[in-house]
């Protein structure tokens, strides 16, 4: 019977073992597939989507993966990629406080999270969400570079699970090895992102620089940051002597019935987003227009806006204009690219446009264009 015995022990240790090294090379398989894939592209989506199908795939259960990125200049994390069938569609950002809620604690602890049952337990925040979805076991781990937290993987069935440690510790181990493949992308998008600027800004700088009149300086400037930004029409207001009332330069894809309407109404620089805009030299902008007091212009009035933005164009300190972007079709999320972006173009259209004046005011007064105020207001 001993014999039997030890034949039996010899036998389990044998299976736990093999079991182990079965392990570890799917593990081992999982971390080089990685590898090729996040290494394959250097598109951040295409990464994300590569990353959460790869873990969806490794746990062979039917799941949710969700990648969150961190946006730390507006506090946030938002949603870069999702595998898995979903009921409704999910937040694309969240707001997240350290240590509160899920996220909030995986962030602040920086360390991964297993919850069996999301129905009880007391962490969840949105628990409408969890139980419309139906989802009841939950991981999450946190995307660290240099121990610096630049994202979240989350995982969530809709059958009760308990994830073995092995599983964790796998999960983990695609996360580390995606954060320094998800960080590349990122330089390479941000760089794209700076060449693209840069293109525009001398794009703007050739027209604007090309012409001494004010109206037509202001119609190419609003037509490039117009389509810069894929706004749905845009207008530009300059100073008008000392009053405070500015007076309406150029527009671009106006809607004819408010031309007229546009043509004699003046941007007040004393109230409102301008306001604001003017007092602290930089952009101004609601996602949500409709709801926001500061967007009271006589325009925003008759105007079906959903987003607006407002740009001053600040010469020496002073002033002497602004700019104003709408979005009618659909809210748009601004971006503190595009902030920059604007507001370098406004610089650059506001020392065009002082210089064009100046010339105007000098003993030989110039005109480059023919036609009426009123026909060269417009942008085509």
């Amino acid at each position: 019977m001993k014999i039997v015995a030890n034949q039996v022990a010899i036998a389990v240790e044998n299976s736990r073992l093999y079991e182990g090294t079965v392990r570890r090379a799917a593990e081992a398989q999982s971390m080089v597939e990685a590898g090729r894939l996040l290494a394959s592209t250097l598109d951040l989506g295409e990464v994300l989507h590569r990353l959460a199908e790869l873990v969806r795939h490794r746990l062979e259960t039917e799941c949710v993966v969700r990648i969150w990125l961190r946006d730390a200049e507006h506090g946030e994390f938002r949603l870069h990629a999702q595998a898995g069938p979903t009921l409704e569609t999910p937040p694309e950002r969240v707001r997240v406080s350290a240590g509160e809620g899920l996220i909030g604690s995986i962030i602040y602890h920086r360390t991964s999270v297993v919850v069996n049952d999301l129905r009880t337990d007391e962490r969840v925040r949105n628990r409408g969400r969890v139980r419309d979805e139906g989802l009841v076991s939950f991981l999450g781990v946190p995307l660290l570079l240099e121990d610096q937290p630049v994202g979240i993987l989350t995982v969530a069935t809709r059958e009760p699970r308990v994830f073995a440690p092995d599983e964790v510790r796998l999960v983990e181990a695609l996360a580390n090895s995606a954060s320094v493949a998800i960080w590349d992308p990122r330089l390479w998008e941000q760089t794209q992102q700076r060449l693209s600027e840069t293109q525009t800004l001398l794009a703007v700088s050739q027209a604007a620089g090309s012409i001494l009149d004010v109206t037509e300086i202001g119609r190419r400037t609003i037509r490039e940051m117009v389509r810069a930004l894929g706004a749905d029409m845009g207008g530009v207001w300059r100073r008008n002597g000392s009053d405070a009332d500015f007076i309406p330069v150029a527009g671009y894809h106006v809607p004819p019935d408010l031309k007229a309407f546009f043509a004699t109404t003046s941007m007040s620089m004393d109230r409102g987003a301008m306001r604001e805009a003017a007092d602290f030299t930089r952009a101004v902008f609601a996602s949500d227009s409709q709801t926001d007091a500061r967007f009271d212009h006589p325009l925003c009035r008759v105007l079906p806006h959903k987003s607006v933005l407002a740009v001053p164009m600040v010469v020496k300190g002073e002033v002497i204009g602004g700019f104003a972007l709408a979005w009618t079709r659909s809210h748009h999320d601004f971006l503190s690219e595009e902030l920059r972006l604007v507001e370098g173009i406004a610089r650059q259209a506001g020392i065009a446009i002082e210089n064009a004046r100046l010339l105007d005011a000098g003993p030989h007064p110039r005109d480059q264009r023919g036609g009426s105020a009123g026909e060269r207001l417009y942008a085509q």
